[in-house]
């Protein structure tokens, strides 16, 4: 006689056409792998069908991106344990985890700040979500810590004005725009939209407008001239952890119907917002040259070799450029780079530390603690599962 299992049947109404759907799914995977027993049935549109295939196949427990109102109904009338992994204005009652978009834009305005750019603006998407608004909310913060003010776009257009008219205007605006200027757009798709308005107007990107989106959808990020820098969304964590969630729930544990937020894991450097924008060509050359050398040990004598003017000038306009010293930012660098290993990779500590420019694994840790407030293995535990 064969042997029976019993299988939990998971529903993922997800958006698979963005990265948060696979990542989210990534995670969950993550979680089941090791010994529950889960069977997937994967559908983000046609409610209607998915509500007849969900009742005729007995489904446990569901985890779903409540991105519009008819889906947090839908969820809400099966009656099933569901954990929400969406940022948005339907989750109310709902287990929600989600990426924290304060620091999303908090990540984007620290990484535009770093470039040097006197000038600041945020592009908010066409409709106004809760996430959008918190990016801009977190933005708008770390700018005014640096002593910054910045510019928001506000469109002449109409909500039924086509695609052309939109990029027209946002050209428009662009122009507008005191320069240089690092600009933050709401997430990736609209980031794309900021730098076709740039190539319409002329503006020159990165040069006059640094641009930087959110979601990290590789999908886009390398199809753009320049290639987009991104804030990179913690989705496999998030999956992960809706996922450990879901289980306490159908085993009838109390979870709380609330929020919890993950940091996102750090700017994804690219062309979009490349340091040419900094105006001083030796300061500019300089830190190119650091970020190209981002995975080995360099030191200021470095930077003079490969930028031929005195040290106490090249230290002198760092700081005017900067506001600090060039071994600070060689440091900066390390660490960033660092930050990405440890929450990106299985790299052991002291490979991390050869990769990242240290010396060693106990000098890794000082400096990055000391930077960080924490050490590199809590840094990797606050992003990676378990």
């Amino acid at each position: 006689m064969a042997n029976h299992v019993n299988y939990h049947r998971i529903a993922l109404l997800l958006d698979m056409a963005s990265p948060r759907g696979p990542g989210v799914i990534e995670g969950v995977r993550q979680f089941a792998r090791p010994s529950e027993r889960w069977m997937y049935m994967i559908n983000p549109s046609r409610l209607g069908r998915v509500m007849r295939q969900l009742r005729t196949a007995g489904c446990d427990g569901v985890i779903v991106a409540l991105n519009t109102s008819a889906r947090a109904k839908f969820v809400r009338a099966l009656g099933l344990p569901a954990v929400n992994v969406a940022d948005s204005q339907f989750d109310e009652g709902f287990v929600t985890i989600c990426e924290d978009n304060l620091s999303v834009g908090r990540m984007a305005a620290e990484h535009l700040v770093a470039t040097g750019v006197e000038h600041y603006a945020y592009l908010p998407s066409r409709s106004i979500f809760r996430a959008t608004q918190l990016r801009q909310t977190g933005y708008a913060e770390a700018l005014r810590q640096a002593g910054f003010d910045y510019h928001v776009y506000q469109p002449r257009t109409q909500p039924h004005d086509s695609w052309a008219v939109m990029i027209n205007d946002i050209s428009r605006w662009l122009v507008e725009l005191p320069k240089p200027c690092g600009l933050l757009a709401s997430d990736d798709l609209r980031a794309c939209d900021a730098i076709e308005a740039a190539h319409r107007a002329p503006v020159n990107v990165p040069n006059d407008v640094a641009i930087v989106g959110a979601g990290h959808d590789t999908n886009l990020t390398t199809l753009t001239m320049p290639p987009l820098s991104s804030v990179k969304l913690p989705y496999q964590r998030m999956g992960y952890e809706a996922a450990a969630a879901l289980k306490k729930l159908m085993l009838g544990q109390h979870v709380e119907p609330t929020q919890y937020l993950y940091e996102p894991l750090g700017v994804e450097a690219n062309l979009s917002s490349d340091l040419t924008a900094i105006s001083d060509e030796e300061v500019a050359a300089a830190i190119r040259f650091i970020r190209r050398h981002a995975d080995r040990p360099i030191q200021v004598s470095d930077l003079l070799e490969a930028v031929p003017i005195s040290r106490r000038s090249l230290e002198r306009r760092f700081r005017a450029v900067l506001g600090r010293t060039p071994q600070r930012e060689i440091q900066r660098v390390h660490i960033e780079h660092a930050q990405h290993l440890l929450a990106e990779t299985d790299l052991s500590v002291p490979e991390v530390a050869r990769q990242s420019g240290f010396k060693s694994a106990d000098r890794l840790a000082a400096v990055f603690r000391r930077a960080v407030g924490i050490t590199p293995t809590a840094y990797r535990r606050k992003f990676r599962r378990g």
